[in-house]
């Protein structure tokens, strides 16, 4: 049987898939914090409830696109931590994705350790705004001959 120390040595090495701590990742974070703060101070003027391209009619013309259901077409479409959450308080939803990806990059920033669980934990946030950013975040507008993703009846 095991201890209380084993247990307690263990499972931290286990989540950090042998490296606790990394430091070849600590370059990055920096712009994982301006990125998540640019887009706390940003998204509900965007991308919010009363925003210039709101999030939630984004989301809603996704669903109608295919044919009004939320499942995998349309998650896989607009891939974003959003779908599973009330769309009644946007802007709140917004900035608890911007502030929980601010908390772990500085997390990582002021311990040093970066190990994969966090690391995919800042990607899944940052895409979530990503992929609801619409023209304010689409990379794709800027590469020519590539569809405008933030119309899906454009397809």
């Amino acid at each position: 049987m095991l201890g209380c120390q084993t247990i307690g040595h263990t499972l931290p090495h286990l989540l950090a898939s042998q490296a606790p701590c990394s430091s070849e990742k600590r370059p990055w974070v920096p712009t994982d914090i301006v990125a998540f703060l640019v887009a706390f101070r940003q998204n509900k003027q965007l991308i919010g409830d009363s925003g210039l391209l709101p999030c939630r009619l984004y989301l809603r013309s996704v669903q109608q696109h295919f044919q009004g259901r939320a499942g995998w077409d349309a998650v896989s479409y607009a891939p974003t931590l959003i779908w599973l959450l009330d769309w009644s308080h946007m802007d709140a939803n917004l900035d608890a994705i911007a502030l929980l990806g601010l908390g772990v990059s500085s997390f990582v920033l002021v311990t040093g350790c970066a190990n994969m669980v966090l690391m995919a934990a800042l990607w899944v946030l940052y895409m979530s705004l990503v992929n609801v950013g619409q023209v304010w975040r689409n990379h794709y507008q800027l590469v020519p001959g590539v569809t405008d993703r933030a119309s899906p009846a454009g397809q």
